[in-house]
Parts: C-alpha cells; sequence; structure tokens
C-alpha cells in the first residue's frame, strides 16, 4: 500500500488521471465505518491537488490485494475491472449507483502490485447503514428496489443489443470466481450446512426432507453453478455478492433511506436473478420481518423489475417468477450457513488460510450458540416456507447429480 501512495497515486495526477492539476499533498483517513474485509486491504485516502491557485481534494478508496488471498484476487480484480470499463456502462446503470472508478491496474506475474482506485461515494452523501446485518423494512426495501434496477438492465440491454449482451455474458463466464481451494471450501461449507440441519433436527426432530436434502450439498461450489444456471427469461448479470457489506445509503433529515449504491462488483455472475435475491434476503431479514414482509419483499422485487423494463419487452409474470424463486430460494441458505457466523464474529478476520483442520472447527463452531441459532432460524423459514421441497422438485427434475455423504 506505501508504494501506492508515495509512487502509484502521484504518477498517475502527473499522468493527468485526475485532470489538469499538480499534486500537493496524500494522506491516510481513517475510517471507522468500515465493514469486515475479506478479499482485499481497504485504505481510505485523501488526496490534495492544486488547480491553479485554489486547492482541490480527492477523496479515494484504494483497494489492493490480501497477501492470503493473491491468487484469487487478482480474477476478482480482473472481474471488476471489466465490470467498471465494460459492463456498467454497456447496462447504462444509474452512475450516481455506484462508485467512480479513477485507475484500475493488473499484473499477473506480479499480483501483489495490482491495485484498483475509486471515489469514496461517502463524499457524496452516501454511508453505511447503522445495522450491518439485520436490516429494518426500508433498508431493505431500497435495497431490493436498486437490484431489480440493476437486473432490469440486462432485459433492456439483450433486447436492444444481443450480440453485445452475449459479448460480456461470455466474458463473465469465462472470468468467474471459483476459490482457489475448492475441495476445502467445498468441505468447510458443507459442515456449516449441516450445522444448520443438525441445529434444526435438534429443535424439531429429524426430518427425511432435510437428509433427503443434504444428499446435494457434498460440493456447494458445483451446486451453487448450477443454480445459477435457468431459462433464459431469468438469466441477468448478477452483483454475485449483494449484501449489506456491499451497499452504501443516502438518507434525508429524519433518518430514512432514500438511494443507495451498489460497489464490490468483483463477483458478479451470469445466471438466475433469483441468486441475488435469496442471498440478501437470507442474510438480513431477521426471523420476524422474515415471516412478517418476505412476500411483500418479493412482489417489491418484482414490481420495480417490470416498471424498469418497457413493456414491449417481455418480463416472467410474477407468479412464474415466485415459482421460480422458490426452487433457488435455498442458495442463499447454503452462503449464509458460513457467511453469517463470518459476520457475527468479526474479529476473526480472513480464516481461509488456516490449517484445514483449524477452518473445520471455524465451521462447526463460529459465533457459537448465536451463529447457529441464526442459520437454524434461516432454515426452518425455508423448510416451512415450501423452499426445501421446490428445491428437491427442481433437482429431480433438472437431474441434479446426488452427492455422497460427508
Amino acid at each position: 500500500m506505501e508504494s501506492v501512495l508515495t509512487c502509484t497515486i502521484p504518477s498517475l495526477v502527473e499522468n493527468g488521471i485526475f485532470g489538469d492539476v499538480e499534486f500537493e499533498d496524500i494522506k491516510l483517513e481513517d475510517d471507522k465505518d468500515i465493514a469486515a474485509q475479506f478479499a482485499s486491504n481497504i485504505a481510505f485516502v485523501k488526496l490534495k491537488v492544486q488547480c491553479g491557485s485554489p486547492e482541490d481534494i480527492f477523496q479515494l478508496v484504494v483497494k489492493t490485494p490480501m497477501s492470503e488471498r493473491i491468487t484469487d484476487t487478482l480474477v476478482q480484480f480482473e472481474m471488476e475491472l471489466m465490470m467498471y470499463k465494460e459492463v456498467l456502462p454497456a447496462l447504462s446503470f444509474n452512475r450516481d449507483w455506484y462508485p467512480k472508478l479513477y485507475y484500475g491496474f493488473l499484473n499477473p506475474h506480479h499480483p501483489e502490485v495490482s491495485v484498483l482506485i475509486f471515489h469514496n461515494i461517502k463524499y457524496a452523501g452516501f454511508r453505511k447503514s447503522e445495522s450491518s446485518i439485520f436490516l429494518n423494512y426500508e433498508h431493505i426495501s431500497l435495497a431490493i428496489k436498486t437490484i431489480a434496477k440493476f437486473h432490469a438492465a440486462s432485459y433492456i440491454l439483450k433486447h436492444e443489443n444481443k450480440n453485445k449482451y452475449l459479448e460480456l455474458t461470455n466474458k463473465i463466464n469465462k472470468c468467474k470466481y471459483t476459490p482457489e481451494n475448492t475441495s476445502n471450501f467445498d468441505l468447510t461449507n458443507f459442515i456449516s450446512i449441516k450445522r444448520g440441519i443438525s441445529g434444526f433436527n435438534k429443535k424439531y426432530g429429524k426430518q427425511v426432507l432435510l437428509e433427503n436434502f443434504l444428499q446435494f450439498l457434498k460440493s456447494p461450489i458445483q451446486l451453487r453453478n448450477q443454480m445459477l444456471e435457468s431459462e433464459d427469461d431469468f438469466r441477468v448479470i448478477c452483483h454475485g455478492d449483494f449484501c449489506n457489506n456491499n451497499i452504501m445509503y443516502k438518507y434525508d433529515n429524519k433518518g430514512k433511506p432514500t438511494e443507495c449504491a451498489l460497489f464490490d462488483f468483483q463477483l458478479c455472475k451470469y445466471g438466475s436473478l433469483s441468486t441475488d435475491l435469496a442471498f440478501y434476503l437470507c442474510m438480513h431479514t431477521d426471523p420476524e420481518t422474515r415471516e412478517r414482509c418476505w412476500d411483500d419483499f418479493l412482489k417489491i422485487y418484482w414490481v420495480t423489475l417490470r416498471k424498469n423494463v418497457p413493456a414491449s419487452i417481455e418480463v416472467p409474470d410474477c407468479e412464474t417468477f415466485l415459482a421460480h424463486f422458490a426452487t433457488r430460494a435455498i442458495y442463499g441458505y447454503t452462503i449464509c450457513s458460513f457467511f453469517l457466523p463470518m459476520v457475527l464474529e468479526p474479529s476473526l478476520g480472513y480464516w481461509r488460510h488456516k490449517p484445514l483442520e483449524e477452518q473445520i472447527l471455524l465451521s462447526k463452531n463460529m459465533a457459537g450458540e448465536s451463529g447457529e441459532r441464526a442459520i437454524v432460524e434461516i432454515l426452518s423459514f425455508m423448510y416451512h416456507k415450501g423452499y426445501v421441497q421446490a428445491f428437491l422438485d427442481y433437482a429431480k427434475k433438472e437431474k441434479v447429480p446426488v452427492t455422497e455423504k460427508i
């Protein structure tokens, strides 16, 4: 990071990246609101430049690779660069809803020197929500409307310029991130999924339906990739990591969220729109909100999607969308089974570089009773909502392979 501050950014100023200005000073800024980081190192930088006589300031966010995840990060940086330089402009997604990228550099031979430099949208009036995990109705409905508008842009581009759309989605598929050590990741993710099922069985008694469900989950990565596949009507360019860690909000004078911005497009995927929605809703609704508002949130999503796609372009009707979502809802549980306990225990930090034995122990016990309770509550909702059965019906129809139990 030091070389970025002392060499890279001053050089970018000299080369006109920030306009016709001269470098004056640079310093790191503290930001206590930063969310837990699992994929890259983040620094907040105040760049001071001279533009004639007045002084100008650029507030920047600088991303560099984590030393523990060099190979992973390079693929993610490549995806993010492609999203900012090609995909987001082609989608005509509102530029106020994501940060400006000033500069991106990838070095496949020396990935540790790769860097991405963005505008810090905190200085455009955005900030993190007070709660980082379980959110209220206003925050959730606003975020859902925003992702629906993002997805709507895929329908429009596909209709208006199908060749461009196919070109971009092919690039996304080729660049898609896969964990460096998939066998270890699959094993620990399976253990976290099983943790929720074991907790459910302790609370409600052993359920044959969940035993059948478990048979498909030895390779969660493969299963999620298969669930991304869908009928063309439901395939869009997905954010891929749509959660509150990657969202900031604007508020009115009464503290009500009025606008939100998305960032961290490094896990972007092409596939079922339900996957973004399932992850976000599983992650950020508490049990009471799930029971009371879940159906409302799904309707808000569909209404916003339909409203933002011209009437001349076909979009699946609400009933068809809800049936499709039901088959993919457990996608959210498979991620939240490990990610929610991670966020509930933020002091842990990044842990996938630890020996496998430690990773297994963490997957079984992360965030203690509160971690297990949180994922059991999600699974319980999935079960009683009929989503586990809907998945099993989908798996039978699509011939999803049953995997050997661990």
